[in-house]
């Protein structure tokens, strides 16, 4: 096995910022259909 990084602490931080800029795109999109369940109608709707 090739070691990339020269430290276990190198890669946790490597980690950490690739998954910051993940939660930091991810963290502002919208569930499709969200705010009808936690208002009650997408069952009302889906049952009709």
């Amino acid at each position: 096995m090739v070691e990339v990084f020269c430290s276990e602490e190198a890669a946790e931080k490597l980690l950490y910022l690739v998954l910051s800029a993940l939660n930091e795109a991810w963290g502002s999109r919208r569930l499709r259909g969200f705010a009808e369940i936690q208002m009650g109608s997408y069952h009302a709707d889906r049952t009709q």
